[in-house]
């Protein structure tokens, strides 16, 4: 039973993300609304769910980064600008704005992660409505979005591992805003007509990070669309 001094609207979603999928979370602006997705959720055999703030017309961020010894190493606040589907799904572009410029809004953040002593690579989502950040979800984790700071010579995981074995060892830093850009999914973006093509066209202008695209290794390109064929040849 939901307590009705909660104010709408708000997030209805499993407790553990791990045994939930992003179609399982339920946005409740009113009871018939609630009535929907608890029947919906309780169908999908959740035993607990999350009710969660809903925090309407904010950007997606994303901290990714790596805890040890009681250090903690966040370079810079992911922004997403858009992502495919629309709303629940994966970032396909966005820009990085280096953390210095936002430590005293996270603070809270770093402070929290130092005081749990947590060793490992990190991923916590946000929300940022205004000047304001809203924690979403925190992954004891490694990111599937660690690669946009390849093009910054940054590996996180390489990184943490020489810290928790005292191996000297220059944490960089980020000391500019950069934009990425995953190639399919904005290709899907562009095919939905969720974006124009001049949009299309601006975005892969301005990313210095691609997933998929590498001039030093034209190999990955070739066999990602090779693998894209293959599998709808599959599928029929």
């Amino acid at each position: 039973e939901i307590d009705s001094k909660i104010n709408y609207p708000f997030i209805l979603k499993p407790i553990l993300s791990i045994q939930g999928k992003k179609s399982d979370i339920k946005i409740c602006r009113n009871q018939n609304d609630l009535k929907n997705a608890v029947t919906e959720l309780q169908k999908n055999k959740y035993e607990s769910i999350l009710i969660q703030e809903f925090i309407e017309d904010a950007m997606e961020c994303n901290l990714i980064g790596y805890c040890a010894n009681r250090q903690v190493y966040l370079p810079g606040i992911v922004e997403k600008k858009r992502v495919y589907p629309i709303k629940k799904g994966t970032v396909s572009y966005g820009n990085v704005i280096p953390i210095e410029n936002k430590s005293e809004e996270l603070k809270k953040i770093i402070d929290m992660l130092n005081k749990i002593n947590y060793s490992g690579l990190v991923d916590i989502d946000l929300f940022k409505k205004g000047n304001t950040y809203y924690i979403n979800e925190i992954n004891f984790r490694n990111s599937g979005n660690a690669y946009i700071y390849s093009s910054q010579n940054i590996n996180l995981a390489y990184l943490w591992a020489c810290l928790v074995i005292n191996q000297k060892v220059e944490s960089r830093k980020i000391n500019k805003e950069f934009y990425f850009i995953d190639e399919s999914l904005e290709r899907f973006q562009l095919i939905k007509r969720n974006i124009t093509f001049k949009e299309w066209i601006e975005a892969r202008k301005k990313s210095s990070c691609y997933l998929i695209k590498n001039k030093k290794d034209r190999r990955v390109q070739i066999w990602k669309n090779i693998y894209a064929v293959l599998r709808r040849i599959d599928k029929r």
